[in-house]
């Protein structure tokens, strides 16, 4: 456990958050179908935000339009297909852990610099849940993960981070925590040397912590006291963020559009696992002419989006 000194309190990373990273990113490297968002490393901006050469922040985003499903006499196969296509969403390439490129990203980068010479941390906003994800959880979670990198490499805590540590455990208003947790990431970065961020869903909180969150992100790209960080950004949302807000306005960044071009053969991959699966699930037929005609409309629908 991380201690601040013998006389001051002792701060555990599980007490300033309890998201697990490490297990959010294995159950979607898990899930994800081999060979699936290995384009998205050939896409020039995603070159430049890597190698440097790009502006720190890239914002992942796409217009997230449906397929539309056609008409089918059979209930029970037309209410699968529609789930699937429901699924396919050209601008969050499928919006499924199966196909997922937040996860890709982590373990490409993982890959990348395996001495840690710029670890990664990283929050995903948990969709599924009724509990709306605040801006205050995401920075908990990143300054977690921060604290745990910090204390692998053994160094001391500067007089900053130790001040830090000792107000986050004794405040309770919002606004102040997220200036603390905001200047204890700034901190921390400096201290480790470079960082990249990796937040995916965004766009699922309100509005006010979307707020929140992008002046975290101005404090840390576009004003830092210190002068500019060494880290990055990468953001997967929503193109709609809110009433007045916008992508645009996130400081030093560059803004990609997913299309359907670009994720046509990860839809083809996550067509046919769908069909598998369900087969082996619950048959969807016996008709081998009818399988191969589902799969083909399917996917040809996929390609029209």
């Amino acid at each position: 456990m991380m201690a601040v000194s013998s006389t001051k309190k002792r701060l555990s990373p599980d007490s300033i958050s309890e998201y697990n990273a490490y297990e959010e990113q294995l159950l979607r490297s898990t899930l994800r179908l081999p060979g699936t968002c290995d384009w998205l490393f050939r896409v020039e901006q995603y070159k430049s935000w890597h190698n440097g050469a790009g502006p720190p922040v890239l914002v992942w985003t796409g217009s997230g339009r449906l397929i539309v499903l056609p008409h089918r006499s059979n209930t029970h196969l037309s209410s699968w297909m529609w789930k699937v296509y429901s699924s396919v969403r050209a601008g969050t390439v499928c919006r499924t852990d199966l196909t997922s490129p937040r996860s890709a990203v982590i373990d490409h980068l993982h890959a990348d610099a395996p001495d840690m010479r710029c670890p990664v941390v990283s929050y995903f906003v948990d969709t599924a849940s009724n509990v709306q994800t605040t801006a205050t959880d995401i920075l908990r979670a990143l300054v977690k993960q921060l604290v745990l990198i910090h204390e692998a490499s053994r160094q001391e805590y500067s007089h900053d981070i130790q001040e830090s540590i000792q107000r986050l455990l004794s405040v309770r208003d919002e606004i102040l925590t997220i200036a603390i947790l905001t200047q204890l990431i700034i901190s921390l970065v400096q201290d480790i040397g470079s960082c990249t961020f990796v937040v995916d869903g965004m766009d699922h909180m309100q509005e006010l912590e979307i707020l929140a969150f992008t002046r975290f992100l101005r404090d840390v790209f576009a004003q830092s006291p210190v002068g500019p960080l060494n880290c990055r950004l990468i953001l997967f949302c929503r193109e709609t963020l809110g009433r007045g807000l916008r992508l645009e306005n996130i400081p030093q960044s560059c803004i990609f559009h997913v299309q359907v071009s670009h994720v046509r053969s990860d839809i083809h991959s996550y067509v046919d696992r769908e069909i598998t699966r369900k087969q082996d699930e619950r048959s969807i037929s016996n008709d081998v002419l009818l399988i191969d005609e589902v799969r083909r409309t399917l996917k040809k629908n996929a390609d029209k989006m």
